[in-house]
C-alpha cells in the first residue's frame, strides 16, 4: 500500500466517523483493479450506505493524474450482483471491507458474496444467465447491422465481444477478476469458443463497418455452439402430451383451417401471414413437448402452394396422433348438436 493510497483510505474512514456515523453501512476497497500501481480502488472503490444521506459522501477525484471514484452501490446492488443479474461480480468477490458499521453489516455483505460464489457453482441457473447475455448481446448485434459510423460500429462489436466473454466465463463457473483483464483470464479457463481467440485478435484490428458486422457474427455463432454444448441435463425439460397441449391444438385448428383455404385459393401473400403464426407456435409447442416434425416453413414455396398444404396438414395429423396415443381427449365435435349433447 502506497502512502496515498493509505491517507486516503484514512482520510474516507474519518469522515465517515465524523460526518456519516450511522449513515454508511460498509466501505469497500477492491483488490485487483490497480494499474501501474496508481493505488485505483486499493483505498476505496464504493460504499454502502445506510440511510439517504450517505449518498452525500460520493466523489470523484483526481491526485497526481490518478482518478478515484467513492461512489454508493446500495443493498439493492449488492444483491443483484450476487444474482449475477450485472457484470460486476469482481465487485464482490474481490472486496475487502475498510470500514463496518456493525458486525450485522459485515454479515450481510458476506451472504451476498456467499450467494454468488453458490450461484457460479448451479450449472442451470449459470446456462440461465449465460442465454439473458447472450439477449442482451443479440440487441447489440441488430443495432449494429443497421450502424454506418465506424466508431459506433467498432464499439458495438467491442460490447458484443465482452458478453460473449461474459459467457464462457459463466459456463466455466467462474467470472473475470477485472473487466479490462477479462480476455487474459478467458485465456485461462478450461473450455472457451472455438475461434474465440483468433477473432479477438481480428478485432483489434478492425477498419470497417462491414468488418465489424462480420466479426460480431461469428463471435454470436460460435458462442452459441459453445451454449449448446453446455446445456445441463436438468435444464431439457420435456412435457408428456397433456391436456394444455390438446387445448393448443384445439386453439389452433383455426390457424390451420384458414392456411388450407388460402392454399386452395393460391393466395400465397395470406397463405405466408398464418404460416409463420403457425410456424412460431409450433416451434415453442415442439420444444415443449419434444415434437420433432414440426418443421412447416421450409416447405413453403408459393408456386406450390398445394404442396404446402399438404404439408400442414401432416403435420396437424402427426401431432392428433401423439395426443391420441397419449390418452389425452380432444374436445373435437362433428358438428354443434354433439357439442351440446355433451356440454
Amino acid at each position: 500500500m502506497t502512502e496515498t493510497t493509505k491517507k486516503l483510505q484514512e482520510w474516507a474512514v474519518s469522515k465517515i466517523k465524523s460526518e456519516y456515523l450511522g449513515d454508511i453501512a460498509l466501505l469497500v476497497a477492491v483488490d485487483g483493479v490497480s494499474v501501474n500501481n496508481d493505488g485505483h480502488g486499493e483505498c476505496f472503490d464504493y460504499f454502502v450506505p445506510a440511510a439517504e444521506r450517505g449518498n452525500k459522501l460520493s466523489l470523484s477525484f483526481i491526485i497526481d493524474g490518478v482518478g478515484h471514484d467513492l461512489y454508493p452501490r446500495s443493498w439493492e446492488r449488492c444483491e443483484n450482483t450476487a444474482g449475477l443479474n450485472d457484470n460486476a461480480a469482481f465487485l464482490l468477490l474481490n472486496a475487502r471491507i475498510i470500514y463496518s458499521r456493525s458486525a450485522e453489516d459485515t454479515e450481510k455483505f458476506e451472504q451476498y458474496r456467499k450467494k454468488l460464489l453458490e450461484n457460479l457453482q448451479d450449472k442451470e441457473y449459470m446456462y440461465r444467465k449465460a442465454l439473458e447475455r447472450l439477449d442482451t448481446a443479440m440487441g447489440f448485434y441488430q443495432t449494429l447491422m443497421f450502424e454506418e459510423k465506424l466508431r459506433k460500429a467498432i464499439t458495438g462489436l467491442g460490447f458484443i465481444e465482452h458478453y460473449m466473454a461474459v459467457i464462457a466465463f459463466y459456463l466455466n463457473g467462474c467470472v473475470y477478476s477485472w473487466w479490462r483483464n477479462y480476455f487474459d483470464d478467458l485465456l485461462k479457463l478450461p473450455e472457451i469458443p472455438g475461434n474465440f481467440a483468433e477473432y479477438h485478435k481480428a478485432m483489434l484490428s478492425v477498419h470497417s463497418v462491414e468488418e465489424c458486422r462480420s466479426l460480431a457474427y461469428l463471435l454470436i455463432e460460435t458462442t452459441r455452439k459453445f451454449i449448446a454444448a453446455h446445456k445441463p441435463d436438468s435444464a431439457v425439460s420435456v412435457k408428456t402430451p397433456d391436456d394444455n397441449l390438446a387445448g393448443w391444438f384445439c386453439e389452433m385448428s383455426l390457424q390451420w383451417n384458414r392456411l388450407a383455404y388460402y392454399c386452395k385459393i393460391n393466395d400465397a401473400t395470406s397463405a405466408f401471414g398464418d404460416a409463420i403464426i403457425l410456424q412460431s407456435e409450433l416451434n415453442a409447442v415442439g420444444s415443449e413437448y419434444g415434437l420433432d416434425d414440426t418443421d412447416l416453413m421450409s416447405a413453403f414455396n408459393a408456386a406450390d402452394l398445394p404442396a404446402f398444404g399438404a404439408r400442414a396438414k401432416e403435420i396437424n395429423g402427426g401431432i392428433r396422433k401423439i395426443l391420441l396415443e397419449n390418452g389425452v381427449k380432444l374436445l373435437d365435435y362433428p358438428n354443434v348438436e354433439e357439442f351440446l349433447k355433451e356440454n
